[in-house]
């Protein structure tokens, strides 16, 4: 399970988006990003505007994807910065 796993369970991980503008700007990318890398669209949604997402676990390199997008924020119960 060398990269697979970055969380453990999906309530460990969140994204976030800082505005509704960043939402309605980013919101195809990151949905795809998850698709891609999880091979589902079945995740939790909390229903706020902006919704806050908590995806299926993710590879290191999806985080880094998503944490490259401005106005996105992932946040792991590890992350140091």
């Amino acid at each position: 399970m060398s990269d697979r796993k970055v969380t453990e369970m999906c309530g460990e991980a969140l994204i976030r988006f800082v505005d509704p503008g960043s939402f309605e700007e980013h919101q195809t990318e990151v949905m795809s990003i998850i698709n891609d890398d999880t091979e589902t669209d079945e995740f939790i949604m909390q229903p706020s505007f902006p919704p806050i997402i908590c995806p299926p676990p993710l590879t290191k390199q999806a985080v880094n994807k998503l944490k490259a997008l401005s106005g996105v924020q992932v946040v792991l119960p590890n992350d140091e910065e």
